[in-house]
């Protein structure tokens, strides 16, 4: 091998790490810059700097940890796609979605509390635990993650749908189960693995449950599918 052939290679080996280090270091700037946000006031989602202030560290942004811990709407122009890292709802929380498909990527909790989607959806594509004594109400829910349901609290939908699309998890780890609360009837979908894992007694699905080439496991306890729902 030539002098100036050994010198090109070295030339495009240093030019590869070049580029590994720099994307190297744009992601730690994107994870070092992810912050907590939590609200504070009922109010729009990207209100800031009217009064009132809803947030306590500046407007949720991508890979950001949110907590909602009052009303707070989110209304856009269709199609508009929003992410975040982690989104926690509190007792006292309620979301409301308008248009926007709010997708949460990192390990979110719902403690009670509610969300809405009236026009828009929200997609759980990280890991969501669902852990109170109190009833978590919500509206049109895609999982693409997992969702696991602990605790005695139920899961109460009151429309839209829940599904759990393919290589999705929802996973009963209690005897907590998931009732009606509205007047639109809604449904579960289930074209992933919906498993009971936990409590020795029952898991209610009361809504329309329709399995989509979906996997129902059932490892301890019973898991109660009700087609018509009640």
């Amino acid at each position: 091998m030539n002098p100036p052939l050994l010198r090109r290679h070295a030339f495009k080996s240093h030019g590869y790490r070049l580029v590994i280090c720099t994307l190297a270091a744009v992601l730690f700037s994107l994870v070092a810059e992810a912050k907590t946000t939590s609200s504070t006031n009922n109010g729009a989602w990207f209100q800031s700097a009217s009064p009132p202030r809803i947030w306590d560290n500046g407007i949720p942004a991508p890979g950001d940890t949110v907590n909602i811990t009052n009303a707070v709407s989110i209304t856009t122009n269709a199609g508009v796609v929003l992410n975040v890292g982690n989104l926690n709802i509190q007792p006292s929380g309620f979301l409301s979605l308008g248009n926007p498909a709010l997708v949460i990527n990192g390990s979110s909790v719902w403690s009670a509390g509610a969300f809405s989607a009236v026009s828009g959806s929200l997609v759980q594509a990280g890991t969501l635990t669902l852990d109170s004594t109190n009833k978590i109400t919500i509206g049109a829910l895609t999982n693409v993650g997992m969702i696991f349901h602990k605790n005695v609290g139920g899961l109460q939908m009151v429309n839209g749908s829940l599904l759990n699309s393919t290589g999705a998890l929802y996973e009963f780890q209690s005897d907590a189960g998931i009732t009606f609360g509205g007047i639109t009837t809604p449904f579960f979908e289930n074209d992933g693995l919906v498993r009971k894992s936990g409590g020795s007694g029952e898991s209610r699905v009361a809504v329309p449950f329709n399995n989509l080439g979906g996997t129902i496991e059932v490892l301890t306890g019973r898991l109660t599918l009700v087609p018509g729902g009640n």
